[in-house]
C-alpha cells in the first residue's frame, strides 16, 4: 500500500466511486514503479479497474517498457502502460463490467494516454469510460475517453475560401499512390511549411506494421529540414485522423507554438465536406513534449519558429 493524498481536480463529479478512484490510482503509481524506460527515463504505468455485473472489482496492471537497449540499436521503441494493460484485461471483458481507467506518469503535469494508446482504448471501451490521469505527485483530473479523443470536429464544404484547395488535390494525389493490403485502408496526406509542399501515402506491410500517409508527409518534411509546418490536409476513404497521427500532428504544432491554429483538413474520399481542426481539438488534452517539462531546441536540435 502507498500513503499517496490524491489532489483531485475534479472531486465533485462522482463522490460515490472516490474509494475506487483512489485504489485505482495507487494500484497505477505501483504499476509505474515497475516500468522500464531505458532511453526515455520516462515512467508511466496504468490500471484498469473492471467491476463486473455482480460488484467484483479487479484490477489489471500494466507500465511502460522500451526495447533495443539490450543490444546497443538505434531503433528502440516503446510498449505503452495502456497496451500493456489492455493486453491483460481484453479476454475478461464482459457485457454489464464498469471500467475504470488510470494513468500516472513521473512528470510536472498529469499525464494523459497518447493518440496511439486512445485509439486502443476507443477499440475496447466505450466513449463514456472515465479515466483519470495523474502524476505522481498526486495531481488528479477525471475525464471521459470522449474527452481525450473527441469525434465529433468542425465542417466546412470544400469550396470555402479557408481551404487550401491545392493542399487537398496534392493530399488526393498521394491517396492514389497508396500501397495497402485492403482498399478500404487507403490515404493521402500533404503538409504546407512556408516554403514548400511535401505529401506521403500509406504504406502497409503483410506483418502490419503500417506507415501512415501523415507520416511519410512528415518525414518527408524533416528530412529537408524544413520543419516550419503551417497547414496539413488528410484524405483517407472514411475520413477518420487515426490516434497516432494526431499524436505526431500535435507534438508537432506543439512546438512550434501553433495548437490553436485551425489549419488541418480532413476529408473522406466522397464528400464535398472538409473537417477543420486544430491540433488542440485534435487531442484537447494532448501529450506533449511540454508535458516532460522539455522546450523544443532540447528534444529535436533545432529551435523553434516564431512565425505564426
Amino acid at each position: 500500500m502507498i500513503n499517496m493524498q490524491w489532489k483531485f481536480k475534479s472531486d465533485g463529479k462522482s463522490p460515490a466511486r472516490m474509494g475506487l478512484y483512489r485504489t485505482t490510482l495507487d494500484s497505477a503509481f505501483l504499476a509505474m514503479d515497475k516500468a522500464m524506460p531505458f532511453h526515455s527515463k520516462f515512467k508511466v504505468g496504468c490500471v484498469i479497474a473492471r467491476v463486473s455485473a455482480s460488484g467484483e472489482t479487479a484490477f489489471y496492471q500494466g507500465s511502460n517498457f522500451e526495447y533495443g537497449a539490450g543490444y546497443k540499436k538505434a531503433k528502440a521503441s516503446a510498449v505503452h502502460a495502456e497496451i500493456s494493460t489492455v493486453d491483460k484485461v481484453r479476454g475478461e471483458l464482459r457485457d454489464g463490467d464498469k471500467i475504470v481507467i488510470a494513468t500516472i506518469g513521473d512528470a510536472p503535469n498529469v499525464v494523459t494516454p497518447c493518440g496511439h494508446c486512445l485509439d486502443i482504448l476507443r477499440t475496447f471501451f466505450p466513449l463514456n469510460t472515465e479515466i483519470l490521469v495523474a502524476n505522481a505527485s498526486g495531481s488528479v483530473e477525471i475525464l471521459k475517453l470522449l474527452d481525450l479523443f473527441p469525434t465529433a470536429l468542425a465542417s466546412v464544404d470544400f469550396a470555402d475560401l479557408s481551404i487550401d484547395t491545392e493542399l487537398m488535390l496534392t493530399a488526393r494525389t498521394a491517396f492514389d499512390r497508396s500501397i495497402v493490403l485492403d482498399e478500404s485502408l487507403r490515404e493521402g496526406a500533404a503538409i504546407r511549411t512556408r516554403t514548400a509542399i511535401f505529401h506521403g501515402a500509406r504504406i502497409d506491410t503483410v506483418a502490419y506494421h503500417p506507415t501512415s500517409a501523415v507520416t511519410s508527409a512528415i518525414a518527408s518534411a524533416v528530412s529537408t529540414g524544413d520543419l516550419d509546418i503551417e497547414t496539413i490536409a488528410f484524405i483517407s476513404r472514411d475520413g477518420e485522423l487515426g490516434g497516432l497521427d494526431r499524436q505526431r500532428i500535435y507534438e508537432l504544432f506543439d512546438a512550434l507554438k501553433r495548437l490553436q491554429t485551425r489549419r488541418i483538413f480532413i476529408q473522406a474520399l466522397d464528400s464535398d465536406s472538409v473537417f477543420v481542426a486544430s491540433a488542440k481539438e485534435l487531442l484537447p488534452y494532448g501529450f506533449g513534449i511540454t508535458t516532460l517539462g522539455l522546450d523544443f531546441k532540447v528534444a529535436t536540435g533545432v529551435e523553434a519558429s516564431s512565425h505564426g
